[in-house]
């Protein structure tokens, strides 16, 4: 997922000072995603992260492509791992994929931004859905919610542990 960040020059420096004012004018940073009300239910016995970070667009960056690959190579002996991360790409690219994969982003700013939250704790719209409701999606703001502790997921087995 992708953060909201306004206006978008000036987040190095938030980044680097670690606060909301910059030379020129003042930096706000929200953590606001689209999500459909499907992403944020997780099967029985199943707990679901979501990342958030913050992207731009910079020549000097990883390609969505690199990105991936990088990933992959981590959990090469879990082929169970890499064939949900690539369906899980391909959702999420959907028929853009092609285009999308050679973008390049700076990876500096995306790995000082990055934080995980529990998909429970994301504010969300009720299931209890009425009869002829279906593909719901909205915009949530996790400026309340607190990120995970990634110590203890990368302890667990399975994608946590590959993923954090």
């Amino acid at each position: 997922m992708l953060g909201t960040l306004l206006p978008k020059r000036g987040l190095i420096s938030l980044l680097n000072n670690q606060n909301l004012v910059s030379k020129k004018y003042f930096m706000v940073v929200i953590r606001q995603h689209h999500f459909s009300l499907e992403q944020l239910q997780s099967p029985p016995e199943t707990e679901t992260l979501v990342a958030s970070i913050f992207v731009e667009r910079s020549q000097a960056g990883k390609s969505i492509w690199e990105l991936l690959l990088q990933i992959r190579s981590r959990c090469t002996d879990r082929l169970d791992l890499v064939l949900r991360l690539d369906e899980v790409v391909s959702y999420t690219l959907g028929d853009n994929w092609r285009k999308i994969m050679d973008e390049r982003f700076s990876d500096k700013i995306a790995k000082q931004s990055l934080q995980f939250y529990r998909a429970a704790d994301v504010p969300s719209v009720s299931s209890d859905l009425p009869v002829g409701v279906s593909n719901v999606r909205f915009l949530s703001d996790l400026s309340g919610v607190l990120p995970i502790n990634a110590a203890i997921y990368r302890a667990k087995n399975g994608l946590f542990r590959w993923a954090l």
